[in-house]
């Protein structure tokens, strides 16, 4: 095809950034230019007694060059974030002569009208493409558009993209081999504010919030205060003197999700800098306490990514978001490397996404998230699930269900295996191949490969091939009120990341009939040279590393949950146990080591390095405790009488 070099539109005066320079440490990570392997020699690994090795593995997020096998963990070495994966890019900016159209967007005359006007005049065309940004800041006031759009690249060239009212950031849909290189995106004004308590008054259910000079929350859009969907946070410091949501603090909200609303009126006093929230209760709060308040939840996503196929992100950062950060629906295979969901630096702002940073929906194939930093963020950090359809009726090799509403309607398609639970204890009923599917909004009447056994009307159904091969690797999540990662899905690999301060706990591997419905079972996972540390004082979760299934009548029944691996992990300062298994079996926890685990447990079961209950076949093996932060009682495993065929074996305490 002959190359075309196409200058669409211009932009605005380019406007020079901070903080967004190309290349950034792994504490503020960014784009490089090219993609060799390091040639560095590798480092030979040293022996270290058990008091270096404890200060190496508490003192960073970083894996380190260290042996010593008596501790439980097999390999010191492997454990934590490998710092150089922040310097190595996976998903480059190929040449200029591979492409055949270029459309350069730089400084004169910008609007997001010429930016869109730029992606839509792409819409259909063959070939490869590539939109490129003169270096500098582009201030939009409404979403960017980009549809039917197959083989394009975007590079940022570390420019900054500014919304300047709260919507959707990146509107994506029907699009295929998509990439997003090399720039950053924030809000302003900031969705969420912050500053300190003035003073507090638990009678009134109040709390007045002088606001920092960065906020200025006379503006329309903050609504005198008021506030619709939003939260308010308190913070502490934890002993490197970060700031962090505070367990024992106040956490009031009003949520699109689980219908709380906490937060029955706001007033700004634009003279003296003063918010003045009131609550339906508040526990006393100190003065000069740091918090947050957040004017937005679920409402606006900085990306939403919809009906995509191989989608890219390389080098980008974002500093806040009026909802989740990354909304991922019916996609096949997406890949985020060096993508950042991080404070900016220079600004008083304690909270980055006011949602989710990372959600996906209906997302197939492979999803990876390697070498990130996700910070602040109000809910989870990521969550990767589906959604179950409630079964109508069946007969013979038929049978008709439905989603749960229209938000939610994701496809079955023929092929797609498909597992029938009890929604009362999501014991397995069945497994079936769709061979025909018939589609009418949210109802489906699905021919199956095999005759089905007796009536399932009332059960739900699970669509196993709707779920992403997921890896999460060389990640740190830091400082987050809600859990790290939730993850629902199969054939998974989270390894070599860290998770500090993460209030209600690291990593759940769960499925749950509640209001959500979420699905899938998770199965076949591997959860492997992990830092987790100051963890789960919210009480989120059983462990760290929960994982556990109950229905709408309660527990499951053991084994729902199969074929998880939990090994070689680092756990420091712990609330619950490290590791809980709860309807699970044929599960491992193995040469993980526990130091201060169980420090603030809430039930004795918990006071422990591994538990299990309602399950079977669960191996705990080769694991240490230390004595350290330990309390009366603990015990490296714990399992209750409802286990059956558990095995612990080598697990000892030093």
């Amino acid at each position: 095809m002959k190359k075309i070099i196409a200058i669409i539109c211009i932009l605005a005066a380019a406007i020079t950034l901070a903080a967004c320079g190309n290349v950034r440490s792994p504490e503020s990570t960014g784009s490089q230019s090219s993609s060799g392997e390091n040639m560095e020699p590798v480092k030979q690994n040293r022996a270290v007694d058990g008091e270096e090795l404890l200060s190496a593995l508490r003192s960073s997020p970083f894996k380190e060059n260290i042996e010593n096998d008596e501790y439980g963990i097999k390999a010191a070495y492997a454990v934590g974030v490998d710092e150089k994966a922040f310097s190595k890019v996976l998903y480059p900016i190929p040449s200029d002569g591979e492409f055949d159209i270029i459309c350069e967007v730089n400084g004169e005359n910008g609007t997001l009208n010429g930016v869109n006007a730029v992606f839509a005049s792409l819409k259909g065309r063959e070939g490869k493409k590539l939109v490129r940004f003169e270096k500098g800041e582009y201030r939009f006031n409404g979403p960017v558009n980009l549809s039917g759009i197959d083989d394009l690249y975007i590079d940022g060239k570390g420019s900054g993209i500014v919304f300047t009212t709260w919507c959707r950031g990146f509107e994506v849909n029907n699009c295929k081999n998509l990439h997003f290189n090399d720039f950053s995106v924030d809000y302003d004004p900031s969705p969420a504010v912050s500053g300190k308590v003035v003073s507090c008054d638990t009678s009134a259910n109040t709390v007045t919030v002088k606001i920092y000079d960065e906020f200025d929350l006379s503006l329309s859009i903050y609504n005198g205060g008021k506030i619709g969907y939003g939260s308010y946070m308190e913070f502490t410091k934890d002993e490197r003197g970060a700031l962090y949501p505070n367990p024992n603090g106040n956490l009031l909200y009003n949520s699109t999700g689980d219908k709380v609303t906490s937060i029955t009126g706001g007033y700004y006093d634009k003279t003296n800098r003063l918010l003045t929230l009131s609550f339906t209760s508040i526990k006393e709060v100190a003065a000069d306490t740091e918090v947050s308040v957040a004017f937005t939840m679920y409402e606006y996503e900085t990306f939403r990514v919809g009906n995509c196929e191989n989608v890219y992100f390389e080098g980008c950062d974002v500093y806040s978001s009026a909802g989740m950060t990354f909304s991922f629906k019916t996609v096949t295979n997406c890949y985020l490397n060096r993508t950042n969901i991080r404070l900016k630096e220079g600004s008083k702002r304690l909270m980055t996404a006011t949602a989710d940073g990372f959600h996906s929906n209906d997302v197939c194939g492979d999803l990876h998230i390697t070498a990130s930093i996700y910070e602040n963020t109000h809910d989870d950090a990521v969550n990767i699930c589906s959604f179950y359809k409630r079964i109508t009726a069946n007969s013979g090799r038929t049978l008709q269900c439905e989603s749960p509403d229209s938000v939610h309607n994701f496809p079955i398609r023929e092929g797609d295996v498909l597992e029938i639970y009890d929604p009362a204890s999501f014991e397995l009923k069945g497994t079936y191949t769709a061979v025909s599917v018939n589609a009418s909004f949210t109802t489906y009447t699905v021919t199956l490969n095999k005759f089905v056994q007796g009536d399932i009307s009332g059960m739900i159904a699970g669509n196993v091939t709707r779920n992403p091969a997921v890896k999460i690797n060389d990640c740190i999540f830091r400082n987050k009120r809600n859990r790290g990662i939730l993850l629902q899905s199969r054939n998974c690999d989270v390894s070599g990341n860290a998770f500090v301060n993460v209030i209600h706990g690291a990593l759940s591997l769960h499925s749950v009939l509640d209001i959500f419905s979420e699905a899938i079972v998770p199965a076949n996972i591997t959860v492997t040279n992990n830092k987790i540390i100051n963890d789960n004082f919210g009480g989120g979760l059983a462990g760290s590393v929960s994982v556990f299934a109950y229905g709408n009548k309660g527990r499951s029944v053991a084994g729902s949950i199969k074929n998880i691996t939990v090994s070689n992990n680092f756990f420091f300062r712990t609330a619950q146990s490290a590791v809980s298994f709860s309807a699970a079996g044929e599960c491992r926890a193995e040469n993980n080591l526990f130091c201060g685990v169980g420090i603030k447990h809430s039930s004795d079961s918990r006071n422990c390095g591994v538990r299990a209950d309602i399950s079977e076949k669960i191996t705990v093996s080769g694991n240490c405790a230390l004595t350290e932060g330990a309390g009366e009682g603990f015990a490296v495993v714990k399992f209750t009488d409802s286990c059956s065929e558990c095995i612990e074996t080598n697990n000892f305490i030093k």
